[in-house]
Formats: structure tokens, C-alpha cells, sequence
């Protein structure tokens, strides 16, 4: 072979070599570029929503993962670089096991650890304060008032008639808290017949109760015949008027049925024909001659009609409005564990209509527990449930309105980004840390804040205070990661909106209460001063009145003394009566052993008479 042959050998394998390297570096480049590409779309959009299934091929410290971003997906990733990308969380709601792979597979890991937390709880006012923490995060708009009335106000005995009003915003869906509300003055209503109650607020407790039934009743209108969805496309117009929505018929009809019975329901005195006549019209709007049709009405109108034209009247209706009520209820659920915070609830709802024993008061304990224990886990069930289907949501659409699993990826992400975000990282703490935190962070004032910090204080946090801020830290980075800064954000934003919301109502609340006792304020001082005008003028006969109490009390020393020595008086002259009594009955005694033996001589006497007579008469016969 030429020179020229093996130079344009060492020039392929040099050329070779150069486009290995090149290749391989352009290949690292690329690699680096998708997988900083990756990680950026994992940052932005976090975990996938489920977990994809097992596969064959795995290679070894790889886990499955479904994840696509543009044109590219990837099917599995490497455990250590898995840990990498996701924050292990801290010391409580952590991960410290193997990666996981999905928001859903998220969401079951740490409701174990919340729950397994939970029931290591024996103390009974330790475990309601975590579950209140929990519930009061995790719980929108009014609904944070009802778990404070269900965990802080209702076991409190002087706190509970209120509390059961306020447990109604427990309900998930406003149809819920219509009917929780409506459940709640059933339940004073049941009070109402409780032994020995006056009449007039039995009389009044029922008419609460008929009243409550009839707006519940008016409320269901809209779900019962709601308007028809307006056209995809409007139709187009030849004139400028406005367009007017169609006239629901229908709904118009149950409305007037209502409105028609509504003043007997409030009425001290109902008029029982005329709750029968207006029953009669509301089954007649589902069998009569001109029905109306749909399942929503078919299912809600046998509701609103029982429950809408319930007297009250006896203990057993009152015990089939709440059944009615609570069946409603339960339809419209979508968890399981929500059933049986409900169930629980509405048995909270109910109180006795006479005083608790104690077996009583042992059940109700149990059902706070329950209830705020399966609402706490309905939220993990609801964002780890499995997507809905077309037809399901379609289903759930047509049965009744806020019912079923309705909802798509992006909805269930958000729910999960809203549980995962809410969390407490502190709940899990021992209950001594826990105190102590409570105690600095919450009910005292390590030092007065209104006095000057020496020069030398270095501000710190309390150690517990420092425990917290730090898992909470790395838990919100985890959270962050897990679902992902396109779902992070808008739950901060809706937050930080509800907070504010939530500063507005109680700053009109405080308004409302400063008025309110300004007014009772006002009025206390006003009687005050009529009470001490009436005083001045009564100062006289007050006197007056101390002066004869005081005649009296001498007069009446007086008369004591006269007691007394008639008392002692009395007492010799009984003495001496008592021993002339006996004086003469002994003398008694002797008179009667004389007058025998008086009597025994007399008897003697005449028989010596008769013995004379006898001889007497002999000698005469002799003769």
C-alpha cells in the first residue's frame, strides 16, 4: 500500500475520532439541554397527576414516570435524580422513603402520616386542637367558622345552642349549608319538647323550626327547576333592544306553591287544611295533568315537598324532617368520608329533648370526633379520587346540581395544590412542643412590647418557634416542587385574597359588635341613671323604713324575752302538774284497792243478810 493509503487511513479514523467527540459532546449538550429543559417544566408544572403504570423495562434505581412537555416525554427517571429535583420536605410531613412519582401518590403518603398522627392522641382537647388547626387551613371562605364552632364552641355546655348554627357552614356546597341550617333549627325545635318547658317558647322554638323549613324549601327552587343554559351561539338581532332571559315556567310554578303555604308555615297557629291543600299542589306539579319534567325535579320536589309543609307538630315529625333533611344531605356527597362527617354532624344537630346521661354525652364526644375526622379525610379522598369521564360528569350534571365528581386534571391538581398548601408542618409535634409553642406564639408575650430592646438583644426566634419556621420552610419548597409553580401560585393568591376577605368580615364584625355594645352601653348607663334618681327619691322611705325595722327588731327582742320566761314558766308548771298527776293517780290507785275492798265487805255484808234471812225463816217453820 502507498504512503497515500495509510495517510487517508489515519485521516478517516482522525476524522472518525473528531466526529465522535463531537458528537458525544453535542450529544452531552443536548442531553444537558433537555434535562435543564426538564427540570424547568417539572418546576413550572410539577408532579404528574397519576401514577403511570409498572413497567417491564425498567433499568435498575429507575423509577416510571409519565411526564410530556412539547414534543417530548419521559417514561421513567432515576431515583437519586428524582430526590434531587424534589425537597424531601422536613422532619414531619417529609418523605423519607423512595421518591414518589405522582401528585395523587403525594396526596396518600401524607394523609397516612396525618391520620397515623392523629390517632397516637389520646388527650381528647390535644386531638381537637390539631384537628382544628387542619380544618381551619384547609377549610374556604365561612367554612374555617364552622370547624371553630364544631372543635372550640360546641363541647362547651353554655356555647352550643350557637355553636349548632354555625356548624351548618361545615357543608361543602351552599345546598349543604341550606340544609345544615335548616337541620340546626329542626334541632331547637326538638328542644321544644323537652318535659316541663314553658309553653310559649315551645310555641316559639317550633315556629323557628316551620320557618326554617319553608326558606330551605324556597332555596331549592333554583336546583329543582333551574334556567336553561343559554345558546353556545346568539342569535342574531335586527333592533338594539336588550336582550331578555327566558321565563322559566316552571320555576315560577314551584315558587308560587311555596310562597302560597310560607305564611301558614310561619304562623303561630298554622292552618292544617290549608299546609294539606298547598301539599296537594306540590304533588300535583309532579303527577298532576301538567307535570313538570326532569330528573332534578323528579328527585328534589318529593324533597321539598315533605320537608317545606312539616309542621313540627310532634317529636316524631320532627325526627322525620331531620331523616328527610339528612338524606338530601348524603345525595349530595361525594366522598364517603363526607357521608359520615354528615351523618355525625346532623346527629350534633339533633339535641336530646331531655337532659344528657352520660351515655349520651360519651356518643356525642364520638361524633365530634367523627365528624371532623372524616372531613378532614374527605378532603385527601377528593383529591386523590380518580378523574371523572364525560358520561360520569355528564350523570352527575343531570342527577342534581353540585353533586358527583365533576371535574377535570386541571381541577384536581388545583384541589391537591390547595391540600398539600394548607398543611401545618408544626401539627405533628410532641404535645409538650407543641404547648410551648402555643404558649409563646400565641397567648403570651415573652417580654413587654411596648418596652425598649436592650442594645445588646439579638432577635430571635423561641427554639419551638425556630423548629416551625424551618419544617415549614421545607415543606413549602416541597409542595412547591410537587404540584408545581403553575399551581403553587394561584393557591397563594387565593390565600392571600381569602385572607383578606376574611379581614374585612371580621373588621365589620368588630364594627358590628362595637356598635352593638355601644348601644347596650349606652342603654346600661341610662338605666343606671334612672335606677339612681329612683334611689334619691326612695332615700326617705328607705329611712323611714330602717327606722321601723329597727322598732320592730326591739319590739320583737322584747318579745322574745316574754317567750323565753313563758317557755321557762311553762316548763315548772308542767314539772309540777306532771308530779301531781302522778300524786294522783297513786291516790287514784288507793281509792280503787279501798273501793274493792269496800265492795268485797259489801258483798260479805249481804251475804251475812241472807244467811240471817235463811235462819230466820228455818225457826219461823218450825214453829
Amino acid at each position: 500500500m502507498k504512503i497515500w493509503g495509510y495517510l487517508l487511513i489515519l485521516l478517516n479514523i482522525a476524522a472518525t475520532g473528531a466526529f465522535i467527540y463531537f458528537a458525544t459532546g453535542v450529544w452531552q449538550r443536548r442531553s444537558a439541554w433537555q434535562y435543564a429543559l426538564f427540570k424547568q417544566e417539572l418546576v413550572n408544572r410539577g408532579l404528574p397527576l397519576e401514577q403511570p403504570p409498572k413497567a417491564d423495562d425498567l433499568e435498575e434505581g429507575f423509577v416510571a414516570f409519565d411526564f410530556r412537555y412539547d414534543q417530548s416525554f419521559v417514561t421513567q427517571i432515576s431515583k437519586n435524580k428524582l430526590k434531587a429535583l424534589i425537597p424531601a420536605g422536613g422532619d414531619f410531613l417529609g418523605n423519607k422513603g423512595d421518591p414518589v412519582t405522582s401528585l395523587t401518590e403525594e396526596v396518600i403518603r401524607v394523609e397516612k402520616i396525618i391520620f397515623d398522627d392523629l390517632a397516637k392522641v389520646s388527650d381528647i382537647e390535644e386531638k381537637r386542637q390539631r384537628q382544628m388547626v387542619l380544618l381551619v387551613n384547609l377549610a374556604r371562605g365561612f367554612g374555617r367558622e364552622g370547624a371553630y364552632a364544631l372543635l372550640r364552641d360546641f363541647p362547651i355546655d353554655n356555647r352550643r345552642a350557637a355553636a349548632r348554627r354555625e356548624m351548618a357552614y361545615l357543608g361543602r356546597t351552599s345546598p349543604q349549608v341550606s340544609a345544615l341550617l335548616a337541620l340546626a333549627a329542626v334541632g331547637e325545635a326538638n328542644t321544644g319538647y323537652q318535659p316541663n318547658i314553658d309553653p310559649i317558647l315551645k310555641a316559639t322554638r317550633i315556629r323557628d323550626g316551620r320557618k326554617a323549613l319553608i326558606v330551605w324549601a324556597l332555596s331549592e327552587v333554583q336546583y329543582a327547576t333551574p334556567d336553561e343554559l343559554p345558546p353556545t351561539v346568539e342569535p342574531k338581532r335586527t333592533d338594539d333592544t336588550p336582550a331578555t332571559p327566558p321565563v322559566n315556567a316552571n320555576k315560577t310554578r314551584l315558587n308560587d306553591a311555596l310562597i302560597a303555604i310560607q305564611p301558614e308555615m310561619e304562623a303561630e297557629m298554622p292552618n292544617v287544611d290549608g299546609i294539606k291543600t298547598g301539599r296537594e299542589r306540590l304533588t300535583a306539579l309532579l303527577e298532576g295533568e301538567d307535570p313538570i319534567s326532569g330528573e332534578k325535579a323528579g328527585i328534589l320536589i318529593p324533597f321539598i315537598r315533605d320537608i317545606g309543609t312539616n309542621l313540627l307538630d310532634s317529636p316524631e315529625n320532627v325526627a322525620a324532617a331531620k331523616e328527610k333533611l339528612l338524606e338530601l344531605l348524603l345525595m349530595r356527597a361525594t366522598t364517603e368520608a363526607e357521608k359520615k362527617s354528615l351523618r355525625a354532624t346532623a346527629d350534633l344537630m339533633m339535641p336530646p329533648a331531655r337532659e344528657e346521661n352520660q351515655t349520651e354525652k360519651d356518643q356525642r364526644d364520638q361524633n365530634i370526633d367523627i365528624a371532623a375526622s372524616e372531613l378532614l379525610r374527605s378532603y385527601f379522598e377528593e383529591a386523590s379520587a380518580k378523574l371523572s369521564t364525560d358520561e360520569q360528569a355528564s350523570e352527575a350534571r343531570n342527577k342534581l346540581a353540585f353533586t358527583g365528581p365533576m371535574r377535570g386534571p386541571e381541577h384536581k391538581r388545583r384541589q391537591i395544590a390547595h391540600l398539600l398548601y394548607h398543611l401545618d408542618a408544626h401539627v405533628g409535634y410532641g404535645s409538650g412542643a407543641r404547648w410551648i409553642w402555643y404558649g409563646y406564639f400565641i397567648l403570651q408575650q415573652p417580654r413587654d412590647p411596648a418596652a425598649e430592646p436592650p442594645e445588646d438583644e439579638v432577635l430571635t426566634l423561641n427554639p419551638p418557634d425556630e423548629i416551625f419556621a424551618k419544617n415549614r420552610t421545607e415543606w413549602h419548597k416541597r409542595v412547591a416542587a410537587v404540584v408545581g409553580l403553575e399551581s403553587y401560585v394561584p393557591i397563594i393568591e387565593e390565600q392571600a385574597s381569602q385572607l383578606y376577605d376574611l379581614r374585612q368580615r371580621v373588621n365589620g364584625r368588630i364594627k358590628e359588635e362595637q356598635t352593638h355594645f355601644e348601644n347596650e352601653y349606652q342603654g346600661v348607663i341610662l338605666q343606671t341613671l334612672y335606677l339612681a334618681a329612683q334611689l334619691e327619691l326612695r332615700k326617705p322611705e328607705i329611712v323611714r323604713n330602717e327606722r321601723l325595722r329597727d322598732e320592730q327588731k326591739a319590739i320583737t327582742r322584747e318579745r322574745k324575752v316574754e317567750r323565753d320566761k313563758f317557755d321557762s314558766d311553762l316548763k315548772d308548771i308542767t314539772s309540777k302538774a306532771k308530779i301531781a298527776t302522778e300524786k294522783l293517780d297513786l291516790k287514784v290507785q288507793e281509792l280503787f284497792e279501798i273501793t274493792q275492798k269496800l265492795g268485797d265487805a259489801q258483798d260479805a255484808l249481804i251475804g251475812l243478810e241472807v244467811r240471817l234471812r235463811e235462819m230466820q225463816l228455818g225457826r219461823a217453820d218450825k214453829k
